[in-house]
């Protein structure tokens, strides 16, 4: 669509980490997990910008979403520091045993 309106180059940025894995934790995407594209490709950004025709695509790192939240957050908010902090969907860890669903 956007070749389509004249754009020459396409560089997609996405301000999170690969989401690989479906969220039980409350994002519904458990119900939708072979919809993940990232899923599909196991991880392989190549893979996901050729298939959104994209020139380049970058996610930024796990660790640097970590710290970014560490960083910005009110430090009066939790005493939980950065590796408390839930990336089930991103890194495949689930702290708290998943029930399969139907």
């Amino acid at each position: 669509m956007l070749r389509e309106a004249g754009a020459k180059e396409i560089h997609v940025r996405i301000s999170s980490p690969s989401y690989t894995h479906p969220c039980h934790y409350g994002i519904d995407t458990y119900r939708v997990k072979n919809e993940l594209i990232a899923k599909r490709h196991g991880g392989n950004s190549e893979a996901i910008r050729e298939e959104i025709g994209a020139d380049s695509l970058h996610h930024l790192s796990l660790e640097g979403l970590k710290e970014s939240v560490w960083v910005s957050r009110d430090k009066t908010v939790s005493r939980f520091g950065k590796e408390q902090m839930c990336d089930a969907c991103f890194s495949g860890t689930y702290h708290i045993p998943i029930k399969e669903r139907k």
